[in-house]
């Protein structure tokens, strides 16, 4: 089990999250973290996420995360691979609206 990391931030009044593409294998654990906004993940297809030994449950594809905390679901051992894209909508601050990446924000599961 590897831990693969998203940071979601905000920039004067844009969101961004990083990398918008993150790679992962089945086990591993996703950890993302607000940084510096308030932010809801959504996973439009939670069938491949678990909460295994991280500490949100990502079965509803709506993840609320406080700002300044991270949260964390893994990867299930029996996930399908493929892509599985998600959005983060950010509401802090000046800022409104969904995270941008260099591309549309998705997990892929190799």
């Amino acid at each position: 089990m590897t831990d693969r990391k998203l940071l979601v931030f905000t920039d004067f009044y844009s969101a961004k999250v990083g990398p918008s593409q993150l790679l992962v294998e089945q086990g591993d654990l996703i950890k993302i973290k607000a940084d510096n906004a308030v932010v809801q993940v959504f996973l439009p297809d939670p069938s491949a996420f678990e909460q295994g030994g991280g500490n949100t449950d990502p079965s509803s594809g709506k993840i609320p995360i406080s700002q300044g905390t991270t949260c964390s679901f893994q990867v299930k051992a029996t996930a399908a691979p493929g892509h599985y894209p998600y959005s983060v909508y950010c509401c802090s601050g000046g800022v409104k609206g969904f995270a941008k990446g260099n591309s549309d924000p998705e997990i892929i599961i190799l």
